[in-house]
């Protein structure tokens, strides 16, 4: 079994790992702190090593205003990692922020991702935004925007059950009706365009 080590990580080797490896979501130019996972035993901190990253900032929301908020901004994992990078990671990251004064933190995913190792770590959501579908009949392509769930994590409180209970079914529901979206519009012949996907618009 891996045993997962953590190391510290500059701004640009930041944005080159999720310019190379996050699915859904632009590099991001800034950072307070980045946290790498890699195994205890790599005999250096090289991003070649690296299982993936934690990126924290600022919060990116109305949140902002608060000075105990702080947000996780990216979780970038690559294919082959071993299951428990995720997990590890989230830990890091938010023992830190904790350490460094900060007592909530803020995160967000897709509408059609599971959430299991936020979950899993003790974050539970808080709300879902609107989701859209945006079409060109021209060029027979479609996206999926908006969408995302937040998810909060407070220093000293758990979860309760009726938080869990609405965590799961809102994931539930919003995999559910991705899923029917993609569906639908792939059955109609239309082309899916990721919303995250620059360079490629609609009228492409």
């Amino acid at each position: 079994m891996i045993r997962l080590v953590h190391g510290r990580v500059k701004c640009e080797e930041m944005t080159r790992f999720l310019e190379k490896h996050h699915r859904h979501a632009a590099p991001l130019n800034r950072h307070m702190f980045t946290i790498s996972a890699m195994s205890d035993r790599s005999q250096d901190c090289f991003p070649t090593r690296w299982f993936g990253i934690a990126v924290v900032d600022l919060c990116s929301s109305s949140w902002s205003k608060r000075r105990d908020h702080i947000e996780l901004r990216r979780l970038c994992i690559i294919e082959d990692a071993p299951k428990n990078v995720a997990s590890f990671l989230i830990g890091k990251a938010r023992s830190a922020s904790w350490s460094m004064g900060y007592r909530t933190m803020i995160t967000y995913t897709q509408p059609y991702e599971n959430g299991h190792s936020l979950l899993a770590s003790g974050f539970w959501v808080q709300s879902a935004g609107k989701m859209s579908v945006y079409v060109n009949e021209q060029t027979q392509r479609y996206r999926i925007q908006g969408g995302l769930i937040q998810w909060v994590c407070a220093q000293g409180f758990n979860a309760s059950k009726d938080d869990i209970v609405f965590t799961k079914e809102v994931i539930e529901k919003r995999n559910d009706v991705y899923g029917r979206w993609r569906e639908k519009m792939d059955n109609q012949g239309y082309t899916f365009i990721p919303g995250h996907s620059r360079n490629v618009s609609l009228a492409a």
